[in-house]
């Protein structure tokens, strides 16, 4: 059946500039998703903090930068019921601000981010709002605002997983959305006699000592790619 292209605004994660790395794996799927939503004709509008870049040829988007304070990730909160923090001069709120007037004209709102502010947005403005949820249950007021929305706005969530949706104790049967890969941007290797590879922020939560002991065991060298986010943890 043939559909017609959708007009879709895309909000990126407040948490560093496209690039920056330190937005994670959010910035894979960010990418990938524009890449692959653009293969199906659709037309995207995608509102990124300043200084965001694009790794490959961005014409046909239409790209909105915002300047502001990067938001703190619920990741290095100090406990499950840790209140939300906004910066004076934020960008989280500047995104959305922008991301709801271009919401106006058109067929929907994409929200990366793991926050609380967009997600209570949802059934409040005019703009329909999706959100796809990246995390588990990282602090008691992400799970409750999203269980709470979502007991009315099943349709506008989506996960990665079922067992991640089963963090927030949804009512209806998740929608689960899995990460895509530009498989032209990967290339198979047969050999087996080379090091192992790690990829991912540097950081406690990412468990990168487990990648350590098993090129230990293996007597195996381990290339590590990724954003040094906790210098102390890298050391």
């Amino acid at each position: 059946m043939h559909r017609s292209p959708l007009h879709l605004v895309l909000v990126s994660t407040p948490i560093g500039h496209l690039g920056s790395g330190r937005g994670g794996g959010v910035e894979l799927t960010f990418i990938s998703l524009i890449k692959g939503l653009q293969d199906l004709g659709h037309k995207l509008t995608v509102v990124v903090p300043e200084g965001s870049i694009f790794p490959f040829n961005s014409e046909g988007l239409v790209i909105e930068q915002v300047r502001g304070i990067d938001q703190p990730s619920w990741q290095h909160s100090d406990n499950f019921y840790s209140p939300v923090v906004i910066p004076f001069e934020g960008v989280l709120p500047r995104l959305w601000e922008c991301a709801l007037d271009l919401g106006k004209s058109a067929d929907a709102v994409i929200n990366f981010s793991y926050d609380w502010l967009p997600i209570w947005l949802t059934p409040r403005v005019e703009a329909r709002l999706f959100h796809l949820i990246s995390m588990g249950a990282e602090s008691k007021i992400m799970e409750q605002v999203i269980r709470d929305i979502a007991s009315s706005n099943n349709s506008r969530f989506a996960f990665h997983t079922y067992r991640q949706s089963l963090d927030f104790h949804l009512t209806e049967k998740a929608v689960v959305v899995g990460n895509g890969f530009d498989l032209d941007q990967y290339h198979f290797s047969g050999n087996s006699g080379g090091p192992l590879g790690w990829a991912g922020r540097v950081a406690p939560e990412k468990g990168l000592e487990d990648a350590v002991a098993v090129a230990s065991s293996l007597d195996k060298n381990l290339l590590v790619w990724g954003l040094i986010e906790d210098n102390e943890y890298a050391l």
